[in-house]
């Protein structure tokens, strides 16, 4: 491959910014494939939730069970806060604190502030005189992808400099042997 450079480091850098590519194109695709799956179970828990009117108490046991399993099986950050439904507030749901939900699912949920705030998204809904807020780390499985993807960016852009450098110096080493006059 001579276009890669005859520096050793700089081929090594090409392969390293090849092997980071494949590595983020499989991830790329686990990634996608996994979110599919996800979407289709979290798809289920909606309208399991969107067809309750009144919560009983073994309603509230099936939703908690629900979530673990979503959350262990996919191992991401789901929670359902449950509100019992107040006409003075239509949209205020989703900025209310966890803490002040009626019924919150995993009832062992621990509440990150920033993480909530940057990285959490929040949909609702009603369900009979509840209003439902579930809350999650949305896509978070384009994560890994992403960073082998910025990794292979930076290599990338390594590999172009070292690869410039080195075309360079070879052309002014050769332009300096021409300069030299045998007289």
């Amino acid at each position: 491959m001579q276009f890669v450079g005859f520096n050793r480091t700089i081929r090594v850098l090409f392969y390293c910014f090849l092997v980071v590519l494949i590595l983020g194109i499989i991830s790329l695709y686990i990634a996608s494939s996994k979110t599919a799956n996800y979407k289709v179970y979290r798809g289920q828990l909606f309208n399991h939730l969107e067809n309750y009117n009144q919560l009983t108490h073994k309603e509230f046991m099936e939703i908690e069970a629900s979530i673990k399993a979503i959350n262990e099986e996919f191992h991401s950050f789901e929670s359902v806060a449950i509100y019992l439904k107040n006409d003075n507030r239509a949209n205020g749901y989703y900025d209310r604190n966890i803490n002040e939900a009626d019924y919150v699912f995993p009832s062992d949920l621990k509440r990150n502030k920033w993480m909530d705030d940057l990285f959490i998204g929040a949909e609702g809904f009603e369900a009979g005189n509840f209003f439902i807020v579930h809350r999650d780390f949305v896509d978070w499985y384009y994560v890994f992808p992403l960073g082998l993807f910025s990794i292979g960016g930076i290599l990338f852009i390594l590999w172009i400099i070292l690869l410039a450098k080195h075309v360079y110096k070879g052309r002014m080493l050769k332009s300096k042997h021409m300069l030299v006059r045998y007289d």
